[in-house]
């Protein structure tokens, strides 16, 4: 599933979106202005649905993927977007937002934005370790394709003799 999404990712969205998830390095980035990154913090708040629907409908400049991509391809680049997403988060300064975030909720504990925003910048950070582990070790189980399935039960073939 990750191999098949970062190949639809790679095949319909780097063009503007970057290799790496970073809109700047984008082949069109230069061109246009108000494309999203792939690799920041506004795309670990969509759900999975919310990227779907992106996806299929279109939002802004993007284009509808509909026809491009079947839905179980649109489901696989959703599921490497969350890894590419929390690998990119786990090297940048997730730790930092993190402290900042505690730094503010003490500041102001019945916040509720500082509560959400410390909640987000948590399960980002545990999320990024966990991926940022999972990649440095080259993948496990997770990354593995499924075999192809095999029948049970294999009819013997006849032969007719004339």
């Amino acid at each position: 599933v990750m191999r098949a999404g970062q190949k639809s990712l790679n095949i319909y969205c780097v063009v503007c979106h970057g290799n790496d998830g970073n809109a700047n390095n984008g082949y069109v980035a230069h061109k246009f202005s108000g494309i999203s990154g792939l690799n920041g913090p506004n795309l670990a708040l969509l759900s999975d649905g919310d990227i779907y629907h992106i996806l299929t409908s279109g939002r802004n400049r993007m284009p509808s993927y509909a026809a491009q991509l079947l839905p179980e391809q649109r489901w696989a680049v959703i599921n490497y977007l969350r890894v590419l997403n929390r690998a990119t988060q786990a090297t940048t300064d997730t730790q930092a937002i993190l402290a900042s975030c505690a730094k503010d909720l003490e500041a102001k504990p019945d916040d509720a934005a500082a509560r959400a925003a410390f909640d987000a910048a948590k399960i980002v950070a545990t999320q990024a370790k966990h991926d940022l582990e999972l990649i440095q070790r080259g993948g496990g189980d997770e990354f593995k394709p499924v075999p192809a399935p095999t029948p049970e039960y294999i009819a013997p073939s006849w032969s007719v003799e004339q």
